[in-house]
């Protein structure tokens, strides 16, 4: 190690980041470099090419120490390490951004918060689509996340959203998905669905329970009627997560993240008419649920899932 101004150390050791800086310059229109250190614009020349050469590739300690070494090094060093091992990457967004980068592409968000015996469901997408209910009301009784959730009777509570041509999938990608909470088995149990006619027409589709307990995603294609049927067996008075997902023409159901069934189709998705939450429409007295659903998100042209997931362990993002 030579002393001096700039001491230099030429060998190999190991140290321990106590504190890490984020560097990241932005280039603006027409206006040269920002710096940014730690989230933080730092002031000074944007153009100022000899402030980006003092940040760029280096990196800050609080303290350092090469091992083999008796004395420490400074509170900076300016150089270069080969080879540097970096365990524990960050992957996150500096200042521990949650947001949602497909919110865009949502077509309905539903959180069922609010005060028990509400009445009022809104929609948190980016289109903030009307909601209307019959009988369905707010809950505190039960709960994913934020405290409430949908109740529904199982009799003749549902809530629908206004139709919309938005709601045509095509043969894009989508992913529907939701937490529900089912209280009985002695009917056919619809968490939400566009399926208007007793003959459904192309494009037809509902996310339901089973009277034996599986969980099933259909929808109707001029090929045939696509379905996924879970492997595993739900029980009453349990929060469950359902993602129905299309990635290219793969199609895979998912249960609390594990992946359930599979099936390959190109065919379309999606009605210019309204989604209904609680009921498939056209079975009248039949198929209503009962008990609590949460957080519902429809989301088209992205593939949310593609493998097996943790479940969402908050409510989905507004933004």
């Amino acid at each position: 190690m030579s002393q001096g101004t700039n001491p230099t150390y030429n060998g190999e050791g190991k140290t321990t980041l106590l504190n890490m800086i984020h560097s990241a310059p932005n280039k603006a229109e027409l206006t040269g470099y920002k710096p940014y250190i730690t989230g933080v614009l730092t002031s000074g020349d944007a153009t100022d090419d000899a402030f980006l050469r003092n940040h760029l590739g280096r990196v800050y300690y609080s303290s350092l120490h090469y091992a083999g070494l008796d004395s420490l090094i400074g509170d900076s060093v300016d150089g270069s390490f080969r080879p540097i091992t970096l365990t524990g990457l960050y992957e996150g967004t500096p200042g521990g951004s949650s947001g949602d980068p497909h919110f865009s592409s949502i077509l309905a968000l539903l959180h069922f918060d609010g005060s028990n015996g509400s009445t009022t469901f809104t929609d948190s997408g980016p289109d903030s689509r009307s909601v209307s209910r019959s009988g369905a009301v707010i809950s505190t009784t039960q709960s994913k996340f934020g405290g409430a959730s949908a109740e529904f009777d199982g009799v003749n509570d549902f809530l629908d959203i206004a139709s919309s041509s938005d709601f045509q999938m095509g043969s894009g990608d989508f992913t529907y998905e939701g937490w529900f909470r089912f209280e009985n088995l002695d009917d056919h149990r619809t968490v939400m669905s566009q399926w208007p006619t007793a003959t459904p027409s192309v494009g037809a589709w509902e996310a339901f329970v089973l009277t034996s307990g599986k969980f099933r995603f259909d929808f109707e294609t001029s090929g045939g009627r696509v379905l996924l049927l879970s492997s595993s067996t739900l029980s009453t008075n349990t929060w469950y997560h359902f993602a129905a997902v299309r990635n290219g023409t793969s199609c895979k159901l998912y249960i609390n993240g594990s992946e359930e069934a599979s099936a390959t189709s190109s065919g379309p998705c999606g009605l210019n008419d309204s989604i209904n939450i609680g009921r498939k429409e056209y079975d009248g007295g039949n198929d209503y649920f009962g008990g609590y659903i949460d957080e519902i998100r429809i989301t088209k042209g992205v593939a949310r899932y593609t493998a097996a997931f943790t479940a969402p362990s908050s409510a989905f993002p507004d933004s």
